[in-house]
C-alpha cells in the first residue's frame, strides 16, 4: 500500500466521521427544536386560553358592573322619590296639624268628655262662650308656703269659693352656696299648683311662675293667677266670673 493510497482512507475516515458528526448534531438540533417548537406551541396555546379566559372574566365583570349601576340608578332614583313623599307628608302635617293651643283645647274636651259631660252640654258651652267675660271684678289675694322636699308645714295652703277650692303648690328646693337643698322653692324653677274641690276632684297646672288656672263649679268659673311671693311664699288671686 502506498503512503498516498493510506493518506486518502485516513481522510475518507475523518470525512466519514465528520458527516456522522455533524449528522448526529442535526439530528439532535433537529430533535432540541422540534421540541422547542413544541413546547412554545402548546405555551402559546396556553397563553390564547388565558387570554380568551380573562377576555371572557372582563366581559362578564363588565357586564356586572353595568348592572350595578343601572341598579345604583334606580335606588338613587327611588330614594329620591321617597325623599319628595316624605317631604310633601311633612309639609301635609305641618299644615293640617292644629296649632298647640288648639290641640290643649281638643285635649280638654277629651277630659270632660271623658268625665261623662255630654256633647250637648259641651256644644252649649261652647257656642255661649263670649270674647269678655262677665265677671265680679273683685279678686282676693292670699300667700301661702311651696311645699318643697324639706318642708311641708303649716301655711301651705289657702282655700276659696267658701272653703270648696283648696290651693296647694309645690317645688323644687332652693340651694345655698355650699349646693345644699333649702326649706323654701327656688322660684326660677317650675312650680306645680293643685286646686282640691270638695269631693276629690284635682285639678293641677305646672310650669315657671307666674301659673294661670280656672275651676268650673256650676255656673261659676274661678279664675287663678299664681305669682312669686316672698321668699318660701307664692300669691295666688282669685276671681269669679259668669260660666259660660
Amino acid at each position: 500500500m502506498s503512503f498516498g493510497l493510506y493518506k486518502d482512507r485516513v481522510s475518507e475516515r475523518r470525512r466519514r466521521s465528520l458527516v456522522k458528526t455533524l449528522v448526529k448534531w442535526s439530528a439532535g438540533l433537529a430533535i432540541v427544536g422540534a421540541a422547542g417548537f413544541y413546547a412554545y406551541q402548546i405555551g402559546s396555546n396556553l397563553a390564547q386560553k388565558d387570554v380568551r379566559e380573562l377576555k371572557a372574566e372582563v366581559a362578564k365583570l363588565s357586564k356586572t358592573v353595568v348592572g350595578l349601576k343601572r341598579e345604583n340608578a334606580g335606588l338613587r332614583a327611588q330614594a329620591m322619590k321617597v325623599k319628595a313623599r316624605e317631604r310633601k307628608l311633612t309639609e301635609r302635617f305641618r299644615r293640617e296639624l292644629p296649632p298647640e293651643n288648639t290641640r290643649a283645647l281638643i285635649a280638654k274636651l277629651k277630659e270632660r268628655l271623658d268625665a261623662g259631660v255630654g256633647e250637648d252640654r259641651l256644644a252649649f258651652v261652647i257656642g255661649a262662650a263670649e270674647k269678655l267675660r262677665s265677671c265680679e271684678d273683685a279678686p282676693v289675694t292670699k300667700r301661702f308656703i311651696v311645699k318643697t322636699p324639706i318642708y311641708e308645714g303649716a301655711n301651705d295652703s289657702v282655700t276659696f269659693a267658701e272653703n270648696t277650692i283648696t290651693v296647694t303648690a309645690e317645688g323644687v328646693s332652693e340651694k345655698n352656696p355650699e349646693g345644699k337643698p333649702e326649706a323654701w322653692f327656688d322660684p326660677a324653677r317650675p312650680v306645680t299648683a293643685r286646686f282640691a274641690r270638695i269631693g276629690g276632684e284635682v285639678s293641677e297646672v305646672a310650669g315657671l311662675l307666674p301659673l294661670h288656672h280656672s275651676v268650673v263649679i256650676d255656673t261659676t268659673e274661678h279664675k287663678f293667677s299664681v305669682i312669686k311671693g316672698d321668699r318660701g311664699f307664692v300669691k295666688i288671686t282669685g276671681d269669679r266670673c259668669r260660666y259660660p
